[in-house]
């Protein structure tokens, strides 16, 4: 694996809403995906892949305060970590209309 990729097992806890509690596989997918391509202050860098996920609670908590309930999952994570001073390349795959895709690569 490129120096700039870690695979991370990360534990986490996730508040989802009610409308999510006939699907919390689903919700809790659908909120891995909107991490995708960002920059974690969690897992410190940007995530690249999430793997298979495990749900870790077997009762969710609802939130005293707001109407979410709480779920401990665990998930494989491929994230984007470069340190300073490391020469980061890339292939350009797609280009749209505001939009770069690009493939890192750390030498």
């Amino acid at each position: 694996m490129d120096k700039c990729l870690h695979k991370i097992v990360a534990s986490f806890d996730l508040d989802l809403h009610p409308s999510k509690l006939h699907d919390v596989h689903g919700g809790i997918q659908e909120h891995l995906n909107t991490q995708l391509m960002r920059y974690s202050e969690d897992f410190g860098g940007v995530v690249m892949c999430v793997g298979k996920f495990a749900v870790l609670s077997k009762e969710a908590p609802v939130n005293l305060y707001f109407p979410l309930f709480r779920v401990r999952v665990r998930a494989p994570l491929v994230v984007f970590r470069p340190e300073r001073g490391t020469l980061v390349t890339g292939r350009v795959i797609k280009v749209r209309d505001g939009e770069l895709h690009c493939a890192p690569s750390c030498n």
